[in-house]
């Protein structure tokens, strides 16, 4: 167990602690102009917090997974949006360790302030799209989602590689994939950014026009990172890009909680003049989601503590090691807004002030949820109340995007290993055991973006009994899957 309490307070983490008043009074012009204050992104700049997984040989901090956690967490707890910025930008600052550190420090400056923002989404038939030139690669397009790209000085876009108007492809018949890096000066901002949450983070569009990138400011969207060491470790790689979304949800939650402590000392409601905080109901609802938080926060940081000690001793993670600490992140997203839930009912129409940080947690927090971190690592193939699976019975089993089987195909765990392809269609439970939909049929010829990264596959398991996540591999060319039973 990993206890970041018994641990002395990091630099960087007390001057999130010492930046959250500053936060906190910038809230309301976030959410008015859809972007982190220029002032206040200069604060978080200059104590590296837009750049912490950036690799030590390009100047940057190389922040510890669980450290990242607590800054990000500090900021969210004061407003969401700040943290989910500061969030994003430590997502790309991970992206750079694929480039030689040469290129690295020209993209960070001395010393390093590195800032980026972009897109990991190629995009439909506008989006990104990129043509080998003499030198470089030309690049336009438009990519969405791009958060903080007000303070952003680059820009990450993952383009398909073109021969003329045909795309390549892999081997397995994929499009292939380029990141290029673009000067925040050379792209134009579309403003697509109405949304019910998370309004401050100015997630606009953004399109690229004939700019050709120098191809050492490139590389292939899959490729290895250059940069060493336990934080690049390329199987841990979406523990570690993902750690922090989980602080920012469990950020949110904490925040959440404050606010209606907060308000509960001064407030009543329309059909009673009791004030809130002495109503039972009230203080049960702040003790449950007080627990729920920090329930999954200990989760959190036991499970990617695991990896990441290990990792520090040069052990390479095991499957339940990897799949613990996956599980952990996505219970964590989506018991932050369980947490926030109970606080904004309890609060009663008290909630429903935009003038109160409770009520932007809660917008925010369904915001959060919906991001590709989220989405439900284990799936499982028995409604409630159903009786349990034989051995032999169809499971549903979700498959990582990025890893590869023995055919090359994307995600898809083969049930037959003579073909190496899925014979059944691939179907997602609904919601509480509700209806299944079925997304797309045998051979699963393309990704579904519905699933965004995960492919739900039913596979025959023998033997699995209680709650206890079980990894499955057929050989170390062929993708993983985690199956569950509860």
């Amino acid at each position: 167990m990993i206890k970041d309490l018994e641990e002395a307070i990091p630099d960087i983490v007390a001057a999130a602690i010492r930046l959250g008043p500053a936060v906190r009074a910038a809230s309301d012009d976030a959410e008015r102009t859809r972007q982190t204050p220029a002032p206040l992104a200069d604060e978080l700049a200059r104590a590296g917090m837009y750049q912490m997984y950036l690799p030590r040989s390009m100047g940057g901090p190389e922040t510890p997974p669980l450290t990242a956690f607590r800054v990000v967490e500090e900021l969210s707890r004061a407003d969401g949006s700040v943290g989910w910025c500061a969030m994003i930008a430590t997502a790309m600052s991970l992206n750079a360790s694929r480039l030689p550190a040469d290129v690295g420090r020209a993209l960070a400056g001395s010393p390093a302030d590195y800032r980026a923002a972009g897109s990991a989404r190629p995009g439909g038939p506008s989006g990104g799209r990129a043509w080998e030139v003499p030198g470089g690669y030309r690049v336009n397009g438009r990519w969405n989602f791009a958060s903080g790209i007000y303070n952003a000085r680059w820009l990450y876009c993952t383009c398909v590689m073109m021969d003329g108007d045909t795309p390549r492809t892999t081997a397995a018949g994929a499009p292939l994939l380029r990141a290029v890096w673009v000067p925040r000066e050379s792209v134009t901002i579309v403003d697509t950014w109405s949304v019910m949450g998370m309004c401050g983070t100015g997630s606009q569009d953004f399109t690229v026009d004939d700019i050709v990138v120098p191809a050492e400011r490139s590389c292939l969207s899959d490729s290895p990172p250059q940069a060493k060491g336990p934080l690049y470790d390329r199987r841990a790689w979406y523990v570690t890009l993902w750690t922090p979304s989980a602080a920012n949800a469990l950020g949110i939650a904490r925040g959440a909680i404050d606010s209606l402590t907060a308000i509960a000392a001064t407030e009543a409601s329309t059909l009673s003049t009791s004030l809130l905080r002495d109503r039972t109901m009230v203080q049960a609802r702040v003790g449950e989601a007080d627990a729920i938080v920090n329930a999954a926060r200990a989760y959190v940081f036991d499970a990617v503590g695991r990896v990441w000690h290990g990792l520090c001793a040069g052990q390479t993670p095991s499957d339940q090691e990897i799949a613990q600490a996956r599980l952990a992140i996505v219970h964590a997203m989506h018991e932050s807004a369980r947490a926030v839930d109970k606080v904004f009912h309890a609060a009663g129409t008290n909630a429903i002030y935009n003038r109160l940080p409770l009520e932007r947690a809660f917008r925010d927090i369904h915001v959060a949820v919906q991001h590709g971190a989220a989405l439900p690592g284990l799936l499982r193939g028995r409604r409630p109340g159903a009786p349990r699976a034989t051995p032999g019975r169809p499971w549903l089993v979700a498959v990582p995007w990025g890893d590869r089987t023995k055919k090359g195909r994307p995600g898809a765990l083969p049930l037959d290993p003579a073909e190496g392809k899925p014979s059944e269609p691939a179907t997602a439970l609904g919601g509480h055991g509700g209806p299944t939909e079925t997304l797309h049929g045998p051979g699963w010829p393309s990704m579904p973006s519905q699933t965004n990264g995960w492919i739900p596959k039913a596979l025959p398991l023998a033997g699995v009994e209680g709650a206890k996540p079980l990894a499955l591999h057929a050989s170390a060319d062929r993708a993983r899957g985690i199956a569950v039973r509860r």
